[in-house]
């Protein structure tokens, strides 16, 4: 560091613990009696006159020690460096000297950064001209890092949207508009439907103390093949579609299948099986069946009728079933009201309005999101969590609700059940049987008494058996249902007396008066609930492809 105390003609210079004198060759007189007077301004200690006048008499423009001066650092420029967590950044700020005090230089900035351990990243030209221009009271990087760069595995480009239909992705719980949804992506023959992409290497990074910061393992990249109605090029890399149709991803497969699109299914096109995806621009009469290897889309209200498909279902209207609307979905359902029906989905269901008097077997979620989103009557079994606004209604409607439970299981459980309980009167019926056969004695119809006694004894026996492995399987499976703590049951506004809600097979029943708002979850074995928050609503999780 130097103090810069001089009119054009010599500097006075702490420079390293030492007091300096520097005299430059011009043509102004430098003269001894000026120099000592700085001097002492600067409580520098006297030095022998010989000394400065033979400096003088040089005339060099270089410093020139004089005499040790410790105090002169005091009064000199302060370096403060910070350093980032992660060794990646490196900053500097430059406090001025005071009056009489010294200027930085380039190599007092290195020794400092040495000290620090900085040996990478160093940005010379910023640190030359921090020291030039003399840059105070600003932070200023002088040395950055760099983090690594992640080897990429080969990924696949999708020229077609493959999230068309999980609008929940990106939605959450905003209001699903079936009028917009549209799960059918047409494509013509022999265009690009997809790609993969080279992986990449990647580059490991280094932090300003020099460790070099390894490259981090590639994240795990779906690749799916070219499946029915495609082709790919000479390379395999780019797959084509063999026909005109809609294109989606089946598994670990990409898929083009033919899409059939009618105005109404009724009696002059008769019940409709097909391998691709179905569009029904109007209605389906009563008592009829479309059946699709793909999706189906019906813009009108459906009624008393069959529907399956091998993926997603969108009913822009909805379904009045009166007793006997069936609709099994491989995939998603998204419908406007589901009324007095039979739903099984092993996707999610999503339902603007309400669901009434209706069965639901639901893999996924079961999520309501209009202005009513309401719940009255029937039976929800849902493997996942549900969200609504209302469950019941005033009248106490019998309303049950399952999460956390698999539908097949639930299936299964309830079978076993009433098998259970058939066998059990059947075992009460043989004993009565027996009971009575004792009491009356020697058969009149001539049968051997011993033989129907023993063969009524035997069907006992074998009852019990059957008793015995029936509870064994329902104590099995009970075993096997477990109350998942990621799901939840979301009641926006209320549930009423009459409905009760379970995790698996725990119950929680509702008071008479009611529930306001109010999330339910399962944590330690027991059913907690907490108020709902419509600022900060929690979410759900939705399984994904």
């Amino acid at each position: 560091m130097y103090s810069e105390f001089h009119e054009n003609r010599f500097i006075i210079e702490y420079k390293k613990g030492w007091a300096t004198l520097s005299v430059f060759p011009v043509k102004e007189q430098v003269y001894v009696d000026e120099v000592v007077a700085k001097m002492r301004l600067l409580r520098i200690p006297p030095v022998r006159t010989i000394r400065i006048r033979k400096i003088i008499e040089k005339r060099s423009g270089n410093p020139e020690k004089l005499i040790k001066w410790a105090a002169g650092e005091k009064l000199s420029a302060r370096i403060d460096i910070e350093i980032s967590k992660n060794d990646l950044l490196a900053f500097i700020t430059i406090s001025p000297p005071q009056k009489g005090g010294g200027h930085p230089e380039i190599e007092d900035l290195y020794e400092i950064m040495n000290k620090n351990g900085i040996v990478s990243g160093i940005d010379e030209d910023v640190i030359k001209k921090t020291i030039k221009k003399r840059i105070y009271n600003r932070k200023i990087k002088i040395a950055s890092g760099e983090y690594p760069v992640p080897a990429n595995p080969q990924k696949m480009k999708y020229y077609f949207n493959v999230d068309g239909g999980k609008p929940y992705l990106k939605m959450k719980y905003g209001k699903i508009n079936l009028k917009e949804l549209d799960f059918i992506h047409n494509r013509k023959k022999d265009e690009l439907i997809a790609e993969i992409i080279p992986p990449t290497t990647g580059k490991p990074g280094f932090t300003i103390k020099g460790k070099i910061l390894s490259i981090p393992p590639a994240p795990k990249q779906k690749i799916v093949k070219s499946g029915r109605n495609t082709y790919t090029d000479k390379t395999g890399r780019r797959i084509f579609s063999n026909i005109d149709g809609n294109v989606r991803i089946a598994g670990d497969s990409i898929i083009v299948e033919p899409v059939v699109t009618v105005n109404n299914i009724n009696y002059e096109t008769g019940n409709i099986r097909f391998d691709g995806s179905v569009i029904i621009k109007d209605s389906i009469a009563s008592d009829f069946s479309v059946k699709a290897g793909g999706i189906i889309q019906i813009k009108k209200c459906v009624n008393k009728a069959f529907l399956k498909s091998g993926s997603n279902i969108i009913l822009r209207s909805g379904i009045n079933g009166n007793g006997r609307g069936y609709i099994e979905c491989g995939g998603d359902l998204y419908a406007k009201y589901i009324d007095s029906s039979i739903i099984k989905s092993d996707g999610n269901v999503f339902v603007e309005e309400a669901v009434m008097n209706s069965e639901l077997y639901i893999k996924g979620n079961l999520v309501l999101t209009g202005k009513r989103a309401e719940i009255i009557g029937g039976t929800a079994i849902i493997g996942g969590s549900l969200r609504c606004k209302k469950i019941g209604n005033i009248y106490d409607a019998r309303t049950r609700i399952f999460v956390s439970m698999n539908p097949d299981k639930f299936i299964r459980y309830s079978s076993f059940l009433k098998e259970l309980n058939a066998e059990k009167q059947k075992l009460d019926t043989i004993d009565e049987k027996i009971v009575h056969l004792k009491a009356a004695g020697p058969l009149k119809t001539g049968e051997d008494f011993s033989l129907v006694l023993e063969k009524l004894k035997t069907e006992n026996l074998q009852t019990e058996k059957d008793i015995f492995n029936l509870e064994k399987k329902i104590k099995k499976l009970r075993k096997e249902i477990q109350d998942s703590t990621k799901n939840m049951i979301i009641i926006e506004n209320q549930a009423y007396k009459g409905s009760s809600i379970f995790f698996g097979l725990k119950e929680y029943s509702i008071e008479a008066n009611g529930l306001k708002q109010t999330v339910f979850s399962f944590r330690n074995g027991k059913i907690v609930e907490s108020g709902f928050n419509p600022a900060d609503p929690p979410a759900i999780e939705y399984k994904t492809e």
